[in-house]
């Protein structure tokens, strides 16, 4: 365990000089990571984030003191543990440009972010679907799963993958 707890807030300035965090390692909620942008411009701004090969766009930093929302269940971005960089895109300016990018490290000490990896040697990764009209009983997807993917045991953990409070 960590010995004093991060922030769960990524702090934002954005400036004439550019762009600025007060809070570099950040801990995600639930939910995702939680970004609060001071917008000096004067004008509505987006903050873009990239981490992996990923980016994601936020809107909505208009003028003044606000939190720039993503797609978690109170606004979180799912923004996985680990280097991530951040920056502050004027309209008009190229959200893809390399310059401007201020780094942040999330930090997840609550464990609150399933990874993805799968913790086994031999893995098949698929995806079934069919129409709603095919008659099959609505579950949910971990449900599904450990119904029928065979060769799963029964101390198998079968769980979503991500934050567990985002797209609810």
């Amino acid at each position: 365990m960590w010995p004093q707890a991060n922030p769960d807030v990524v702090r934002v300035r954005c400036d004439g000089s550019g762009t600025h965090v007060s809070t570099p390692e950040v801990r995600p909620r639930a939910d995702g990571l939680h970004i609060l942008v001071d917008d000096r411009l004067g004008e509505r701004l987006s903050i873009v984030v990239r981490y992996g090969t990923d980016d994601a766009i936020g809107l909505g930093a208009g003028p003044g003191l606000s939190e720039v929302t993503g797609s978690g269940a109170r606004g979180g971005w799912p923004v996985p543990p680990g280097a991530a960089s951040l920056r502050c895109v004027r309209p008009g300016e190229d959200a893809g440009s390399p310059e401007g990018w201020v780094p942040i490290r999330v930090i997840d000490q609550d464990g609150v972010y399933v990874p993805a990896d799968l913790g086994c040697d031999d893995t098949v990764v698929g995806s079934v679907d069919h129409a709603a009209s095919a008659g099959a009983e609505v579950r949910g997807p971990v449900q599904a799963a450990r119904e029928t993917l065979p060769g799963l045991w029964g101390d198998d953990v079968v769980e979503p993958a991500g934050y567990p409070e985002v797209g609810t």
